[in-house]
């Protein structure tokens, strides 16, 4: 059965519908019932605004929408006051369809939010004028789910998704007498047995295995249908592998010997991440699909914290819109991922100042967005570059940005050394005793040459716009060493350091954080529109897109504000009154 209440809000001509489709129901399912007991009882006695935002800026991944109302209880059918209170049968939850007609009287129905019940906190009752009320809280389905989805879980999943492609690892960094020293710094092991081996996955592989992943492993929970779903329904335009090739650009290195000179620019079918590593035994003790690497997805107690770890990592902007898709007869619900620099748009938006409801407030940021940029990159050693920071001209704490780099990263390290001198197998250069040899990192970004797995150059490109970018590289980074011996070990150090604070991933983000952020153009602003006169503008869709404000009065008054450069930061849809609230950034060259 599904539970049905409809509504138009007086005076508004948006009519709005609210299903609930209960744990163990399908969207398909054709016994429709409303809410109350009566056809006279007015069980929605209060709702709140639809709201998302971004937190600080346009950038990294986006808050969860929300929304909540309160039901006049006494009303309610018996069984759907069951299914309320119980939320969930250990697989299912209930899922809340929020449709409007956008004014369409009822003609077609759109899907402005889809919700469920957070998993923590119980049910609340308040004391009203007509009895009792019922609070019911909600987020967003994408949210609500992976919120709940362990990091283990995950990599459990991701059993099935082998690369299938094993890599020898061979030696060290600072063992003597290598040549390509970094280029197999690519495989993580804390553990007493030799490490045969290491797989790669692109960026498109990586993505498209995790989305498939995360689908299968919460269709039940959102999607009665299961595993009948598209495996494509939780990236269904296949945008989160685009990071790699629409945000950050990253290089290969022209050989596999030094001087590393800059390669190729790679994207999403080129740019490669460590999944697993292997003992010879095949027992997997590392890698980005590891329950127990430090730089793995199994760490994470949720996965909605992995990933908005790791797309903070590539300065993306992400936002996402769920819809049904109707599916030959059996509905279902498909996420649709946007994936951009901060400020790029899908699409250009017009709006007219003179016809806002309200421009409450406009703050003209002086001097800039930020102040200060921090990026606090991790490595395996102690030995190593941690903190970069960027300031434009000024030090304004109350304006900074910080980055937790730890998902990502295209750059050397000094890593520790305990090997005893009968470690190695000289003919073989590889570990033939059972000794703990320390760490080797598995957050690098790596390449094939040859067919030869290698560590991406230093050199590295962050878009803040379609066309727009900061890269950083310099010559350093081709000088090392082409023998690393023992008695080079202090230089080789000396090297990495140096390489580590002039070019990089982190290095490239301070500056792009500044470059972008630091303008001497910006403001904030709040404006006020009729939603039925946004129409699709004025739905929670509008996330981060860009808004032309045009033919305004007050963009005449203020003319040195960038208003054909407005980016949307929040959006609150207050379905009551009838009017959508855009907080726009204003942001000039």
């Amino acid at each position: 059965m599904i539970f049905r209440h409809s509504w138009t809000p007086k005076g508004q001509p948006w009519r709005w519908r609210l299903d609930v489709i209960p744990y163990d129901a399908n969207m398909n399912d054709t016994d429709i019932r409303s809410f109350a007991t009566t056809a006279v009882d007015a069980p929605l006695r209060a709702y709140d605004a639809l709201a998302q935002a971004f937190k600080d800026v346009p950038i990294g991944l986006q808050e969860p929408a929300s929304w909540g109302f309160t039901l006049a209880w006494e009303t309610l059918r018996s069984e759907f006051q069951d299914y309320l209170r119980t939320r969930t049968d250990g697989t299912g939850r209930n899922v809340f369809l929020l449709y409007s007609d956008r004014g369409t009287s009822g003609g077609t129905y759109t899907l402005e939010f889809a919700g469920v019940q957070p998993v923590l906190g119980g049910s609340k009752w308040t004391r009203e004028s007509y009895g009792l009320g019922y609070r019911v809280d909600l987020v967003d389905v994408v949210y609500g789910t992976l919120s709940t989805m362990t990091g283990t879980q995950l990599t459990t999943a991701l059993v099935t998704y082998l690369p299938g492609n094993k890599y020898p690892v061979l030696w060290e960094v600072n063992h003597g007498a290598v040549n390509r020293s970094d280029a197999y710094q690519s495989a993580r092991y804390e553990h007493t047995k030799f490490t045969s081996g290491f797989e790669l996955s692109t960026f498109a592989y990586f993505w498209t295995s995790i989305a498939a992943a995360m689908g299968t492993a919460v269709a039940g929970t959102i999607n009665r249908r299961g595993s009948s779903l598209p495996s494509a329904w939780m990236d269904t335009t296949a945008q989160l592998e685009k990071m790699a090739n629409t945000v950050v650009r990253f290089y290969a290195a022209s050989s596999t010997g030094y001087p590393r000179t800059v390669g190729s620019m790679l994207d999403e079918d080129t740019t490669c991440l460590i999944t697993r590593v292997y003992t010879p035994s095949g027992e997997v003790v590392g890698g980005r699909w590891s329950a127990s690497d430090e730089f793995g997805i199994g760490r994470y107690d949720s996965v909605w914290d992995w990933m908005r770890d790791f797309i903070e990592c590539m300065s993306a902007k992400v936002s996402y819109t769920v819809s049904v898709n109707a599916g030959s007869g059996n509905p279902y619900l498909e996420i649709t991922w946007r994936v951009l620099p901060c400020f790029a748009s899908a699409a250009s938006h017009f709006n007219d100042t003179d016809t806002a409801v309200d421009i409450s407030e406009i703050t003209e940021i002086d001097p800039v967005v930020i102040g200060r940029a921090e990026v606090r990159a991790r490595y395996i050693s102690q030995g190593n570059t941690t903190d970069y920071v960027e300031n434009s001209g000024v030090v304004r704490t109350d304006r900074s940005y910080t980055v937790r780099m730890e998902q990502v990263n295209n750059l050397p390290s000094v890593l520790p050394d305990t090997r005893g001198s009968n470690d190695v197998d000289a003919s073989t250069k590889r570990y033939i005793d059972n000794v703990s040899n320390g760490v080797v990192e598995t957050n690098l970004v790596c390449s094939l040459v040859s067919n030869t797995p290698q560590r991406c150059h230093e050199k590295v490109r962050i878009y803040y716009t379609s066309s727009d970018y900061v890269e950083v590289d310099h010559a350093i980074s081709g000088t090392m060493p082409s023998n690393v011996t023992n008695a080079q070990k202090e230089a080789y150090a000396l090297w990495v350091k140096e390489v580590q604070a002039n070019t990089g991933l982190p290095l490239c983000t301070a500056q792009m954080l500044v470059e972008a952020l630091g303008r001497q153009t910006s403001a904030e602003v709040t404006i006020t529109w009729r939603t039925s006169e946004l129409g699709a503008d004025g739905t929670l869709s509008m996330l981060g897109e860009r808004v032309q404000l045009i033919s305004g009065d007050i963009t005449t008054k203020l003319p040195d504000l960038r208003w054909d450069y407005a980016f949307v930061t929040s959006v609150s849809m207050d379905i009551a009154a009838g009017t959508t609230e855009l907080k726009l950034l204003l942001w000039g060259d």
